[in-house]
């Protein structure tokens, strides 16, 4: 796909097109046995198995994705992006490439959302997490409970007062408040702030204390 041989350079270059010799005899078997099924379907399912495969090593992860491009494989295919992204954030990968990756699927749902917002939480540009946490609300998907406890963790160490309150007041409009683990970590962050009586109140809401 052009498109993304252009916002991907660094990966569809020679060194990338040369994977290594256990990885080549894969690519071999998806080329040679895709004529039992539609081709690019076929692919598409094998570079889904080899992300998985592929979970622990990014350069492999740059090989499955540079292959991906050269046949024609779109990140927009059915977790095709999902899968490159979470395994990219899992293995602390740079959160330039997740998000340049993340930027050509056109309908992210909220797994992938909360994966990059997981991903700039505990990157070295945490600030970003609220940013990518605002592109979500602006695209009309809805956070859901692991959305709250990366966005708090962030807001807990940045001090912004007014952001962590807005949070809180979504999570409580969304039922989610009541979740023992956003609930921990509402106390922390109010904690962090020196709002005790804050704190207290979300404290005295929790079912199971300790």
């Amino acid at each position: 796909m052009p498109s993304e041989r252009r916002f991907f350079p660094e990966i569809t270059s020679s060194s990338h097109n040369s994977p290594s010799s256990n990885t080549l005899l894969i690519f071999n078997g998806l080329t040679t046995s895709a004529a039992v099924e539609s081709k690019k379907s076929y692919i598409l399912k094998k570079c889904i198995a080899l992300l998985h495969s592929c979970a622990s090593f990014i350069p492999k992860l740059k090989q499955v994705h540079a292959f991906s491009i050269r046949h024609g494989v779109p990140l927009s295919g059915v977790n095709m992006g999902k899968y490159l992204i979470f395994n990219l954030v899992s293995l602390f990968g740079p959160m330039l490439y997740a998000r340049k990756v993340f930027d050509q699927i056109p309908y992210p749902n909220i797994f992938t959302w909360d994966t990059m917002i997981r991903g700039y939480a505990d990157s070295e540009d945490p600030d970003s997490t609220l940013d990518i946490y605002r592109k979500m609300c602006g695209s009309l998907v809805q956070p859901d409970s692991h959305t709250y406890l990366f966005l708090l963790k962030v807001i807990a160490k940045s001090m912004v007062l007014r952001e962590g309150e807005n949070v809180h007041c979504t999570a409580l409009k969304n039922g989610f408040e009541s979740l023992m683990f956003v609930q921990n970590a509402l106390v922390h962050l109010y904690g962090a702030w020196g709002r005790a009586e804050s704190a207290l109140q979300v404290f005295e809401k929790m079912t199971h204390k300790g």
